[in-house]
């Protein structure tokens, strides 16, 4: 794989330390922040310092547009930034991927629980400071990286992970609008009988091999950004999405099998 793009530009000989980096991000000061970001997540999280709730569709547009309009901007405003076949590949995954995320997505589900207001604001943090280090790191991916086989290697896994995501989402809502549709025609006997509710095993589709197929197509897909980019900013992001989605996935699959008897 090759190295990672430059997020700052070579200072000129006897430059000042300050115009040493255009971007002053570093591996160094992603890792810290990991540490520090994930440390008071899991603390708030463990303890539940959870503030009001807010309307869940509101919420998820709110912060995942975080991430639509913040890589926007970090990406065509960088001083690096470089028109090549590669950067506008890289542009076009970010820009398909959040669109139907903040807009589509939320416009389509059924419903979505509502999110209380520390969960909004620690997932727009998270979303400003990946939008940046990926808006700056794909924005300076030199032309060359198309010739590269991981860059058409990343690509693929991306989609064929963002086709799970989505078909996997769009079955859940089918499922559900069934089972509410369902209940809503059952008597008041079938229902307190166990008949209505909006709790049931998924099935089809991706759903027919895993418990949690929406997560794990959004597990591939950005593995796939991380393939292609071939910077550490992608498997930031990667590493975040497992650590964030896998130990959920595995929780719910626990809960399908103690509930649901399967």
């Amino acid at each position: 794989m090759t190295s990672s793009p430059p997020l700052a530009a070579a200072a000129p000989s006897g430059a000042a330390p300050a115009q040493q980096q255009l971007h002053p991000v570093d591996p160094h000061t992603v890792a810290l922040f990991i540490v520090i970001f994930g440390t008071v997540a899991a603390f708030i999280l463990n303890y539940k310092l959870f503030l009001f709730q807010i309307d869940g569709k509101i919420a998820w547009t709110v912060f995942e547009a975080v991430s639509f309009f913040g890589f926007i901007y970090f990406h065509l405003s960088s001083p690096l930034h470089q028109f090549n076949p590669a950067t506008v590949a890289f542009f076009a995954m970010w820009f398909t991927h959040y669109f139907h995320r903040s807009f589509i997505y939320t416009y389509n589900s059924p419903a979505i629980k509502p999110t209380n207001f520390t969960v909004t604001v620690f997932a727009m943090t998270f979303n400003t400071a990946n939008a940046y280090i990926n808006g700056l790191a794909s924005a300076a991916v030199p032309a060359s990286r198309v010739a590269s086989p991981f860059f058409y290697l990343g690509v693929a896994v991306f989609f064929f992970g963002m086709y799970i995501n989505v078909s996997s989402d769009y079955k859940l809502f089918a499922l559900r609008r069934k089972k509410r549709a369902d209940a809503a025609k059952s008597d008041a006997k079938t229902a307190a009988a166990g008949g209505g509710g909006d709790y049931f095993i998924p099935y089809g589709g991706f759903f027919d091999y895993v418990s949690c197929a929406n997560y794990l197509g959004e597990m591939v897909e950005w593995c796939g950004w991380s393939i292609a980019l071939g910077h550490y900013a992608g498997w930031v992001f990667a590493y975040f999405t497992i650590t964030n989605l896998g130990p959920r996935a595995f929780s719910t699959h626990a809960w399908y099998k103690q509930s649901l008897g399967t």
